[in-house]
């Protein structure tokens, strides 16, 4: 099976647009029998394809940015950890909490996640949680870990610098846990965008396609195998 990628969508909509141009010009006129595939009709439809991979472009680029946030963030998480710990070491008072802190922390920022890449081209199983977004749920988790061990240290906020008190922390961990379930919704919105795009090039009979096999028929009965109208659109891959 050929990769399919978006410079194929676009040549594929690039070679309606010839044949669109092509039947618009016949002499005689065009009079296919099913009038969506006359000029202005397939003209009109052809836009509606170029809408489809408008909608795909931006769906793409809406997930990407979000999803390019979220790896900043958990970078961000990780580090403030990191100065989590320091900051209970950094105390003798704290001595006796320092090994669950430590626990939690080593555990956040050992957490491997998977590289950042556009979801799947097909919508997964309704029960299927994607790996990556489990990945992210996994790491709220952990800060939250690390939320509830700095709970133990008596007096851990006073004084602490104000991006890794125990409120900023929280405050952090729910602003993760908000941007998991928006690029979750992304997602959702990239994949009926791709399964629109494809419906509006291969669906049967109301494809790109479709369409196109069914002008060459139409053109084929109106001008003749030898017509030059024809011939004209005849080579025109679909």
């Amino acid at each position: 099976m050929p990769i399919v990628t978006e410079k194929s969508f676009a040549d594929r909509l690039g070679r309606g647009r010839l044949m669109q141009a092509a039947i618009a010009a016949f002499s005689p006129t065009f009079a296919p029998a099913d009038i969506s595939l006359a000029p202005a009709a397939f003209n009109t439809f052809l836009d509606s394809v170029a809408a489809s991979n408008t909608a795909v472009a931006n769906a793409e680029a809406t997930w990407k940015n979000n999803a390019q946030s979220r790896v900043t963030m958990v970078k961000d998480v990780k580090a403030k950890a990191l100065r989590v710990l320091s900051r209970v070491k950094s105390n003798t008072l704290w001595k006796g909490q320092v090994a669950l802190v430590k626990a939690a922390v080593d555990e956040l920022r050992g957490y491997r996640l998977p590289r950042l890449k556009s979801p799947p081209n097909v919508t997964p199983p309704v029960k299927t949680k994607p790996k990556g977004d489990q990945s992210y749920n996994d790491i709220k988790g952990l800060l939250d870990k690390v939320i509830s061990r700095l709970a133990q240290v008596s007096g851990y906020t006073t004084g602490a610098p104000a991006d890794i008190t125990t409120v900023a922390l929280t405050t952090l961990a729910s602003t993760l846990d908000t941007l998991n379930k928006t690029i979750a919704a992304n997602e959702v919105t990239l994949y009926g965008a791709r399964a629109a795009r494809t419906a509006a090039y291969d669906a049967d009979d109301t494809g790109l396609k479709a369409k196109m096999l069914a002008i060459k028929s139409a053109a084929l009965s109106q001008y003749t195998a030898q017509g030059s109208q024809y011939l004209e659109i005849k080579g025109i891959r679909v």
